[in-house]
């Protein structure tokens, strides 16, 4: 009856590590999944499950199992510059999604619960718990911003090269608009 809190992406010293450990101690019903590179060294616990570098496919298999998806970030003048492209896809994986709330996250609102401190996170999480956390809408007016920001990013990774690597033209392909809206 354990639920599951999956987060997706590089984990770097941006992460929030202390937020997530509180909430593991906090709610022993619950368990957290790390997919993705790290940076940095994760703590160590118990109920904290960490996956690295895993294929598109597999990635979308643990998001499925989850029974929601976080953004645990220390807001820092980092983060507050970055598109949340990560937020594109937790929404349309039609899964309940928690993140922390900053100026790029706010206009997803509607459609992710943001927390801006722990005894925020903490309701949501309480929530979940009890199963009252549930799926905000899906917006259809974000389906084309996903696919140009996903493609800026791709297109920032290869400045000043001729052309995308095959690498990151399978990374657009793997995650089209239409490919996540069908999961």
């Amino acid at each position: 009856n354990k639920k599951t809190l999956c987060y997706a992406g590089t984990i770097s010293d941006w992460f929030d590590f202390d937020i997530l450990i509180r909430s593991l101690e906090e709610f022993k019903e619950t368990g957290k999944v790390l997919v993705g590179p790290s940076e940095v060294e994760i703590p160590k616990h118990e109920r904290l499950y960490r996956f690295g570098p895993v294929s598109h496919s597999s990635v979308t298999g643990i998001m499925k199992m989850s029974d929601a998806l976080i953004i645990l970030f220390r807001i820092t003048e980092l983060i507050k510059g970055v598109n949340p492209v990560k937020l594109y896809e937790y929404i349309y994986s039609c899964i309940p999604s928690i993140s922390v709330s900053y100026t790029e996250t706010e206009r997803f609102g509607d459609y992710v619960y943001l927390y801006s401190n722990y005894d925020e996170l903490r309701k949501y999480i309480d929530m979940l718990t009890k199963n009252n956390l549930i799926l905000k809408d899906k917006p259809e007016k974000y389906k084309d911003t996903y696919a140009k920001d996903l493609q800026a990013v791709i297109d920032a990774k290869s400045k000043g090269k001729k052309k995308v690597s095959k690498k990151q033209k399978k990374v657009i392909e793997q995650t089209k608009t239409e490919d996540i809206l069908k999961k």
